[in-house]
């Protein structure tokens, strides 16, 4: 339109209304200019491969955006890692066997397997033992951050199972009477 207006006042010769409709059809145009960029740069690219782990854009069309929101998650799955929880009353021999492998200059190892594939035994080696417990489903735990040795396919995050640390060799009858001796000491020392 404006370049309609343009062209009409210069054919009537009317300068000052044609530069003021150029102006306008340039301001325009500029605008365009701009938004085509902006939707050229809203192109969301992954800067690493992997599957996401959460956020689903359906739940955000229409709904506005800022700079630095995070819109999705995506985890790597050449460097999967795990988590296990390591009940309270076991964390203590966990702690000893990685300082002890820490001393020897070793690895602290054991083996997973998941609930989707449990005949399926990854190997991995403890990297962490986080100092300050939490609580999931009403016991306290420690968590330990493992690096798996090798990912199968089929390994995602977010899968549960269940895994072993190579702590110390011990007999049967310390891990069956372990747990009851231990609170046995409880209650006697809560009487002294």
């Amino acid at each position: 339109g404006y370049r309609k207006q343009a062209d009409a006042a210069m054919r009537e010769d009317k300068r000052a209304e044609q530069q003021i409709a150029q102006a306008q059809a340039d301001q325009v145009q500029a605008q365009m200019n701009l938004l085509a960029h902006q939707i050229a740069q809203a192109t969301i690219v992954s800067p690493m491969s992997g599957y996401l782990t959460s956020g689903d854009l359906r739940k955000q069309l229409g709904a506005p955006v800022k700079t630095g929101d995070v819109m999705f998650e995506i985890a790597a799955l050449q460097d999967l890692r795990a988590e296990l929880a390591v009940p309270e009353d076991l964390i203590t021999d966990v702690q000893e066997a990685y300082q002890r492998s820490e001393d020897a200059n070793t690895q602290l190892t054991g083996w997973l397997a998941t609930t989707a594939r449990p005949d399926e035994h990854i190997e991995f080696t403890v990297e962490r033992i986080n100092p300050v417990a939490e609580m999931v489903k009403d016991s306290n735990v420690f968590k330990v951050r493992v690096q798996l040795r090798q990912t199968p396919s089929l390994y995602r995050p977010g899968m549960e199972g269940v895994g072993k640390i190579d702590i110390a060799r011990k007999s049967y009858g310390y891990i069956w009477t372990r747990r009851m001796i231990n609170w046995i000491r409880m209650k006697i020392w809560l009487w002294t």
